[in-house]
């Protein structure tokens, strides 16, 4: 668990950084982050992310990518 703090007028910013590893079709991928974002409280980034292929089935991957998460408080 990754934390830095920034003060930004007069509210703490704190950057918490999450690794995530999934299986599933492209789109259900998509299908998460856009979840993920709607249903976060906090902004988010996505720094690094890994895409495979798993076995035989093309529309199935292995992915696995790590996020920022923002959070405000005062």
């Amino acid at each position: 668990n990754d934390q830095q703090e920034v003060a930004v007028q007069g509210k703490k910013c704190r950057t918490v950084a999450v690794a995530m590893q999934l299986r599933g079709s492209y789109k259900d991928v998509i299908i998460y982050l856009e979840a993920l974002k709607r249903s976060l409280p906090a902004y988010f980034t996505v720094e690094k992310m890994s895409i495979q292929k798993s076995g035989p089935t093309p529309s199935l991957l292995n992915v696995s990518f790590e996020i920022n998460l923002y959070l405000l408080s005062s």
